[in-house]
């Protein structure tokens, strides 16, 4: 593997990437890696391997099958399936129905945005809101249970 593809997302992250990562995909798993926590990318892998995997797919013959249905509008379907694809190469697959399980499950385990914000810290929090609406003026007033 070339190092100069895969130096920047860190042992632990290398670690976990490899049981799926090789010459040809490391440009579709390290984009992932770099956006994903270890614990997510964690459980990345463990589908992408299982998704590929000879018992996996005897495993789905013996699964109930049920069907979900959506109506969308057109442009709602081209956003859906361009994630489908993009999830879908990031998991080294072409297995269709893995792709919205492997979307589900990192949407899942990503933090809301208050959960976000609370880990950034109340600094970093309104330096970000500022950022955001540089027109605003915001005025904060905090109590001693929030300092």
């Amino acid at each position: 593997m070339p190092w100069e593809k895969v130096k920047n997302i860190g042992w632990t992250k290398l670690k976990d990437l490899a049981p799926v990562l090789t010459k040809e995909n490391v440009d579709q798993w390290v984009p992932i890696a770099e956006q994903q926590t270890a614990i997510q990318l964690v459980e990345t892998v463990k589908a992408a391997v299982a998704a590929n995997s000879p018992k996996a797919l005897e495993d789905q013959t013996s699964k109930t099958v049920t069907t979900k249905t959506f109506k969308v509008h057109e442009d709602q379907k081209t956003t859906i399936e361009a994630a489908i694809d993009k999830a879908k190469a990031a998991a080294n697959t072409t297995v269709d129905t893995v792709a919205p399980e492997l979307i589900c499950m990192d949407y899942a385990a990503a933090p809301t945005m208050a959960q976000r914000l609370k880990q950034m810290g109340i600094e970093a929090a309104l330096k970000a809101l500022e950022d955001a609406y540089p027109n605003a003026k915001i005025d904060v007033e905090l109590t001693e249970e929030a300092a």
